[in-house]
């Protein structure tokens, strides 16, 4: 009998009552009896609501510029995409501006000087013109040899590109920039290879809604080609690739296709070419 009144003591030592008095009169206002169960339970509810309500806050308020930034992929991968081009615009114009600067060194006066300066000028420190002349035409001819030596190093040939075709099938639909076509649409079996055109880097491989898997590769003289529609990508951003390398399979992806196909670009200096203009397909 002892163990059992000991239970029933403990069960009932597990119950709280709350009891509300009047501050005056000590009557009693509301009372209501709590267990430890109860006790989590409410809390655990206090504590979602509290949370909800803290989340609203920070969605629908202006609180919510005191959360840390959600890192954009898609802009981040938009600079990394400009920071190649800025970087391949500053060397360019860095070429431009010493080449030109060698010329300035030759027209003009106070820079012909052998020794000394300005304050002090001996004729016979001076360049006559047909020196000049001698000096300019030797400048122009090794900027000429240095320009060959590039492109000997790259494949090229003089001044010309040799375009490969990218892809072995007929067009079904060509070159119209007035209608915002700025390629071609070359039709084969889904799944064939398609190649680079020229050597150069891979600088966008990936999907979008309208084109599907897209991929862009930068080439010499400023020429950028442009692949859509692929079922696949080979090549991954930053990669090099040459003339005639597989870098992804035809497909059908994307909403603005209804069949298997390759929609083939080519720009230069920002501007869409005609590709049939260098590629006899």
């Amino acid at each position: 009998m002892g163990k059992k009144d000991n239970n029933i003591g403990n069960t009932k030592s597990n119950r709280f009552k709350m009891v509300i008095f009047d501050e005056v009169s000590l009557k009693e206002r509301f009372n209501f009896s709590l267990s430890k169960i109860n006790l989590f339970t409410y809390l655990g509810i206090a504590f979602i609501l509290l949370s909800f309500l803290v989340g609203l806050l920070l969605i629908y308020t202006p609180l919510k510029y005191l959360l840390p930034p959600v890192e954009n992929y898609a802009l981040e991968k938009k600079i990394v995409q400009n920071y190649i081009l800025i970087d391949s615009l500053e060397k360019q114009i860095i070429q431009r501006d010493y080449y030109f600067d060698q010329i300035k060194n030759i027209i003009t006066k106070d820079n012909l000087l052998l020794y000394g300066n300005t304050d002090s000028i001996d004729e016979s420190d001076i360049l006559t013109q047909s020196q000049k002349d001698s000096i300019l035409n030797e400048l122009i001819e090794r900027d000429k040899n240095s320009l060959s030596i590039i492109r000997d190093e790259q494949g090229l040939s003089g001044e010309n590109l040799y375009f490969v075709k990218p892809l072995s099938g007929a067009i079904s639909n060509g070159f119209n920039p007035k209608k915002s076509h700025n390629g071609i649409d070359i039709v084969a079996p889904e799944g064939t290879p398609v190649l680079s055109t020229l050597q150069g880097t891979v600088i966008l491989a990936t999907w979008s809604v309208n084109s599907g898997y897209i991929i862009q590769i930068q080439h010499p003289n400023n020429f950028i080609s442009v692949y859509k529609h692929n079922a696949e990508i080979l090549k991954k951003e930053g990669d090099k690739v040459i003339a005639g390398e597989p870098i992804a399979l035809t497909g059908n992806t994307g909403q603005e296709t209804d069949k298997p196909h390759l929609h083939f670009e080519i720009w230069q200096n920002g501007v869409p070419v005609d590709p049939t203009e260098f590629i006899n397909f």
